[in-house]
């Protein structure tokens, strides 16, 4: 199952250049207008963004290489090479994640606008973003034809756009926050509990959708 892995991070290493420095465009460009605010958003909002279009990029590459047409003929179970497609599109999370964790702990201790705490829950707010989009497109990467994959895509694109301006809108100061340790570890647990559902769910989906596909 490593090698399926290895084989979707080779797929992301042709677009490395380019990604990289749309990352560090968008990095500047927020730090230089937003400053400390900037990080923050980077993290909550515009990384988990970015990472929705992942499992659509291992699809489309899938579809021009026939990938399925040779991984069905390898030794591994479609659970496997469902659970690889799960894992890739967690590792590329997790890599959003650790920029942003650095990036928002650097903002803290330069520009200091913002508390240390803010600026964590920037960053792990961005990686359950980014794990919960994931895990909602990945079962339609195992439908056959790419129009589920892109209709999913743009419906929760629309949605989380939906949801930023509204919270524009309705004047919420998110940066005013100050929960309790008591209350952090409430919420993480429930969102670490909901992420845990939510996968299990979406992964046992596509399971099914995978094996009807080649059935």
């Amino acid at each position: 199952m490593n090698g399926l892995i290895i084989k979707d991070l080779i797929t992301l290493e042709k677009q490395k250049i380019s990604t990289i420095a749309g990352l560090l465009f968008t990095t500047i460009a927020f730090l230089i207008f937003w400053q400390s605010t900037g990080a923050l958003l980077l993290g909550a909002v515009v990384l988990p963004f970015l990472t929705i279009f992942t499992p659509f990029t291992f699809r489309a590459s899938d579809e021009q290489w026939k990938w399925d047409t040779y991984a069905i003929s390898l030794p591994v179970s479609k659970k496997q090479i469902v659970a690889s497609r799960y894992l890739s599109c967690s590792i590329i999370s997790i890599a959003y994640f650790l920029f942003s964790l650095a990036l928002n702990i650097g903002v803290y201790f330069w520009f200091q606008d913002h508390s240390i705490t803010l600026h964590l829950a920037s960053a792990f707010i961005g990686l359950g973003v980014s794990l919960l989009f994931g895990f909602l497109i990945l079962p339609t990467s195992f439908t056959k034809g790419l129009e589920v994959s892109v209709w999913v895509l743009v419906i929760l694109a629309i949605i989380f756009i939906g949801v930023v301006v509204i919270i524009k809108k309705a004047n919420f100061d998110i940066f005013s926050l100050s929960p309790t340790p008591s209350q952090i570890t409430l919420l993480m647990g429930l969102s670490v509990a909901t992420l845990i559902g939510i996968f299990i769910g979406s992964y046992l989906v596509s399971v099914a959708m995978y094996r009807k596909l080649h059935s």
